[in-house]
């Protein structure tokens, strides 16, 4: 890492510690959405670590069985080939593509935290090694060309997830749109959405605040919003520290720091 971007990152995390340091008692925050999406499912699940509740995306108002049969394309519903996290809520079931398809979710305003998860296998009639796509929020690509059988390999896992922050202006709809590459078979997937309400200026600058103070320079750096969607924060930049263990965050059941 860069010297430049270390010395960000690092007053990034101070600015976050100082925010619960602040707070004070103030530390359980109870969110506005918490939304937890079983893709490729029906009824409901509960993830027996966190006990969350998951629900099916099947005949949901996230996902409109009408507008994914367009032009006769449809996606399929799979259920997770054996393996020790068939049984985990969400990858037990997924849902596939040869073409695009999406979600809508109408959403409070205000700053959310978003977690698409991943299980990369090989589904009936889907080969994982075929799994090549993008995937857009409200017109920001999050995700191009991702090879998620690839970055599973690489990393050593069977499972990955990804997480973003944005800021929802004027109560909009959210739209997250997966998209695969014009190679051949290839596909999009997912298995589980996570969408959870944020703290206000938890990961952005407030209103009035100087910003964070930028170490070694003596300036600081606003960390803004923008405007639509407030351009997707990818969570790289979101400290992990290892403190808190899942079924005891209170920042909300996921936590902001862990």
């Amino acid at each position: 890492m860069k010297p430049v971007l270390t010395t960000l990152c690092l007053s990034l995390f101070l600015h976050i510690v100082a925010q619960f340091v602040a707070s004070g008692s103030q530390l359980i925050y109870k969110p506005v959405e918490d939304i937890t999406i079983a893709c490729g499912d029906s009824g409901t699940q509960i993830n027996k670590v966190d006990n969350r509740t998951w629900s099916g995306d099947i005949n949901s108002k996230f996902f409109s069985l009408e507008q994914d049969q367009v032009d006769n394309h449809t996606s399929q519903v799979r259920k997770a080939p054996s393996s020790s996290f068939a049984g985990r809520v969400p990858y037990t079931t997924a849902r596939l593509s040869h073409s695009e398809f999406t979600y809508q979710f109408s959403l409070t305003t205000g700053q959310k935290f978003i977690r698409l998860y991943f299980y990369p296998a090989s589904y009936a009639d889907f080969n994982r090694s075929k799994a090549l796509f993008s995937v857009d929020v409200g017109g920001y690509s999050i995700l191009q060309d991702f090879n998620a059988s690839f970055t599973a390999d690489d990393a050593g896992v069977e499972t990955i997830y990804r997480e973003f922050c944005l800021n929802i202006d004027d109560e909009q709809s959210l739209y997250i749109t997966f998209t695969p590459s014009k190679a051949k078979d290839a596909y999009a997937f997912i298995n589980g959405i996570e969408i959870v309400s944020m703290p206000n200026n938890l990961y952005y600058s407030a209103p009035q605040s100087k910003g964070v103070d930028y170490l070694g320079d003596g300036g600081s750096y606003l960390i803004e919003k923008k405007h639509c969607y407030g351009d997707g924060l990818p969570n790289q930049y979101r400290w992990k520290l290892s403190l808190i263990q899942p079924r005891h965050r209170n920042v909300p059941q996921l936590g902001w720091c862990r």
